[in-house]
């Protein structure tokens, strides 16, 4: 029997839906929008310290890539919610991945692209809360609450 979801959970989720939230907003303005104004909303969304690094430009191939990010993230986000144990399978190698994809970058970049990207503190963010959420959902704890008897060997 699955727990009641736990506040750490919640946050988890709430983030996800959140992004979700700005790329399909985001998506929509530039399918709905006049290009002045739909520029207008991409700047906004760029100032955001955490969703800097969204892939945000103004291009009906980059709004669909958006909107359909925006839709796996409302998936994850609810599945997270409802403590789908498939989903934190799914959080877990996408933040596994996230990780060799930065170890990979650390180790072709040159020093003076690494030192620039590393003290920009929206990679610092986004590595905290990556890192964050990887420790929370590994917690046996959590992974009880997810369903962990059927996950077990």
């Amino acid at each position: 029997m699955k727990k009641k979801p736990e506040l750490g959970v919640k946050i988890v989720a709430a983030m996800q839906l959140f992004t979700a939230a700005m790329m399909i907003a985001f998506a929509l303005a530039c399918y709905s929008l006049p290009e002045g104004d739909a520029r207008r909303v991409q700047h906004f969304l760029e100032g955001l310290p955490y969703f800097r690094n969204l892939p945000l430009n103004y291009d009906p191939w980059t709004a669909f890539v958006d909107l359909s990010l925006g839709l796996w993230e409302v998936l994850k986000g609810f599945g997270i919610w409802r403590m789908w144990s498939w989903v934190r399978t799914l959080i877990l190698i996408d933040l596994a991945i996230w990780l060799g994809d930065l170890f990979m970058f650390g180790a072709l970049s040159d020093r003076s692209t690494l030192m620039r990207f590393v003290s920009n503190p929206d990679f610092l963010i986004n590595l905290t809360i990556n890192l964050i959420v990887l420790m929370y959902f590994t917690d046996p704890s959590v992974k009880e609450a997810f369903g962990g008897e059927r996950d077990r060997v």
